[in-house]
């Protein structure tokens, strides 16, 4: 069919395009190509036919028409499907009047024009289902060779995956076996380094050992010679206390000796010498209690002179562990200790206690003692 003048000369649309046109087209023809009688909505087929009916407002006085299908048309359902307002405004618009009247005033019409479009469309439809079937049996006719087709490319990625895994494989197995040799290399080299690190903590154990072992030999010498000097010292300090204690003894019973002796050669001269005459018996015996109190005052000096000959001892005591105490603070500060232990006993020694300046205190007393009258 040649296009008319007015229409413009159409240019190649791809086939999607195409394909698409032709079913939006078949879908919009479907909606309006049926019949519109109220009740009926069937597909128009064949021939069509024009009618009256209400249409919208139904106070227009003014046939409407529509498309109906031939059934609706030809048969007595017509009469009363198809009536407006105008029509039943003649019949008084009464259903049996509209029956009785056998005729709306407008009668069904053939619609050769929607007929021959509708011939066009359905033959259009008809082509386009046809089309469909033969591309369907044709996808049906190709379906073994494209499913071998199909198969045949499944196999050869099947193939290919099995490749790449087997390689994947053997790249993972050659990682593994790099990754072993490097954890073992690493492995030995810290198990090297442990081993020396296990001999340097060993020598300097055995370092400490022998060093702790002559520190402790030699803190034994040490005390060793400082127990012997101290026993050294104990001892001559103990024999010079002894001998100190003696003589503060000896001293002691030769000045009570010397005491009683000067007291008995006293009390001789007073009993021998004769009484005086006008001496009363009370003067006599004041005198001899007088005597008695003199002897009983020395006796009381002598056990005090005693007991600090006797603690004679404590002092040397305290004095010992005086020169302990600096001997162990000069030690401490990095001195030397035998020298200062020396100075400090001697020091002690050029100092006099106590009883030395009673003994002398008692020996001038004693020497410058008159008898009691």
């Amino acid at each position: 069919m040649p296009l008319s003048p007015e229409m413009p000369v159409a240019t190649a649309i791809t086939l999607t395009s195409a394909v698409g046109i032709v079913n939006t087209f078949m879908e919009e023809q479907e909606k309006v190509t049926h019949c519109e009688v109220p009740g009926c909505n069937k597909k128009l087929f064949g021939n069509t036919y024009m009618c009256c009916r209400p249409h919208g407002d139904v106070s227009d006085m003014s046939h409407k028409g529509h498309t109906c299908c031939e059934e609706c048309a030809t048969t007595e359902a017509y009469i009363e499907k198809n009536r407006c307002a105008v029509c039943m405004a003649v019949v008084s618009g009464r259903r049996s009047g509209t029956k009785g009247a056998g005729f709306p005033l407008q009668p069904p019409q053939l619609n050769t024009l929607a007929t021959n479009m509708l011939k066009v469309l359905r033959d259009t439809e008809d082509s386009v289902i046809k089309a469909r079937e033969e591309a369907d049996a044709e996808r049906r006719a190709d379906g073994p060779r494209r499913r071998a087709i199909a198969m045949e490319e499944v196999s050869e990625r099947k193939r290919k995956r099995e490749e790449e895994a087997l390689q994947a494989a053997e790249d993972e197995t050659k990682r593994a076996k790099l990754a072993e040799e490097e954890a073992k290399k690493e492995a030995g080299l810290a198990k090297a380094k442990a081993e020396e690190e296990a001999r340097r903590a060993k020598l300097a154990e055995q370092k400490a050992k022998d060093d702790a072992t002559a520190a402790e030999a030699k803190a034994k010498k040490d005390a060793a010679a400082a127990e012997a000097k101290a026993k050294k010292d104990a001892a001559a300090a103990e024999a010079k206390a002894k001998e100190r204690e003696a003589a503060a003894v000896a001293a002691a019973e030769a000045k009570a000796k010397e005491r009683e002796e000067a007291v008995l050669a006293a009390a001789a001269a007073q009993t021998s010498r004769p009484s005086k005459p006008g001496v009363s018996e009370e003067v006599r015996k004041e005198r001899a209690q007088r005597a008695q109190h003199y002897r009983d005052k020395k006796k009381q000096e002598e056990k005090e002179l005693r007991e600090k000959a006797q603690s004679a001892d404590m002092f040397q005591w305290q004095i010992e562990k005086a020169v302990a105490m600096a001997k162990d603070t000069i030690c401490f500060l990095g001195g030397d200790s035998d020298m200062w232990e020396s100075r400090l006993i001697e020091a002690f020694d050029g100092y006099r206690d106590e009883d030395d300046v009673g003994e002398d205190h008692e020996s001038s007393d004693l020497m410058g003692m008159q008898a009691p009258p």
